[in-house]
């Protein structure tokens, strides 16, 4: 049998669910949409013995906004984060991103969530995430809630920091400044339903034509999605109208990235086009970033 798995669970409250994530902690494999998990079923030697499809409790299903954050929780599908009018009003580059990952019939089944469970160095969704300094939420039956920065949640090529008993049952974000600006641009192989070559994200605030508080995230050029400490201290109190600048900042960010050579890029070129794709973003922050159609 190609498929396998033991058992397969659908809770329909969260009280269920970290209950059987407890009781099965060792091999125990979460899902709310499932998209990565047919993939890894294609693998002759795959075998789960649990499965716990979240997809189904309605606590874990909304977008909010609460003490100046925006909360997206772990059931919330990527179609509903492109759809969502907070999305667009506050963050549209990251409904741009989302925009991108899949088809339209993956994106009304995987969630946002769900992208940064599976810790992919590629993954669109968690680009913005990481340059909007966003933070995730997990939670155990035996231990409570816990918080911790995304940036030290991706700890390498589809490893995180949750325990074996713990949920992730959202993502949250402070609600962008009114001057805040943000970008996100990427390179594939083809037009659509391509995995990135590299990806990139900024976030900042524009005041008077200067950076302020900016966070630069690069995606398909690590073992992780990363951030840029240098870049963005370089970036930091500067024009981006100047080209020095820019140029500056964009070669920080190609010298700090680790990129492998792998079947669609070679690490040179990952290179080259992460310093193109972060000259493009730094542009695109002189203006709104236009949401993606709907």
């Amino acid at each position: 049998m190609k498929y396998r798995w033991e058992k397969y669970f659908l809770p329909v409250s969260l009280k269920e669910a970290l209950e059987l994530i407890d009781v099965h902690r060792d091999h125990v494999k979460v899902i709310a949409g499932g998209t990565d998990l047919i993939v890894s079923l294609e693998k002759e030697d795959s075998f789960i013995a649990v499965i716990v499809d979240i997809s189904r409790i309605s606590e874990l299903k909304g977008i909010s906004v609460k003490k100046n954050a925006i909360n997206i929780g772990a059931g919330v599908t990527l179609s509903a984060i492109e759809q969502s009018e907070t999305v667009r009003k506050h963050v549209p580059f990251l409904a741009k991103a989302v925009h991108q990952i899949g088809s339209p019939q993956i994106r009304n089944i995987a969630t946002l969530v769900g992208n940064v469970a599976n810790a992919s160095p590629a993954a669109d969704g968690v680009l913005p995430l990481l340059a909007l300094d966003s933070t995730v939420t997990l939670l155990s039956e035996s231990r409570g809630e816990r918080k911790m920065p995304l940036s030290m949640f991706l700890i390498g090529p589809g490893k995180t920091s949750c325990n074996p008993e713990e949920l992730i049952t959202g993502v949250q974000f402070p609600v962008p400044d009114v001057r805040a600006r943000g970008s996100f641009e990427k390179v594939g192989l083809r037009k659509a339903m391509n995995i990135a070559v590299a990806n990139v994200s900024i976030a900042a605030e524009m005041v008077d034509g200067t950076v302020k508080n900016s966070r630069i995230a690069l995606g398909a050029v690590g073992p992780t999605a990363m951030r840029v400490p240098e870049a963005e201290r370089a970036l930091n109190e500067q024009s981006i109208n100047e080209e020095e600048i820019t140029d500056t900042v964009s070669d920080l960010c190609m010298q700090g990235c680790m990129p492998i050579d792998d079947l669609r890029a070679s690490a040179a070129y990952r290179k080259k086009i992460v310093r193109a794709l972060v000259k493009r973003c730094l542009k695109n922050l002189s203006s709104p970033v236009q949401e993606p159609a709907a």
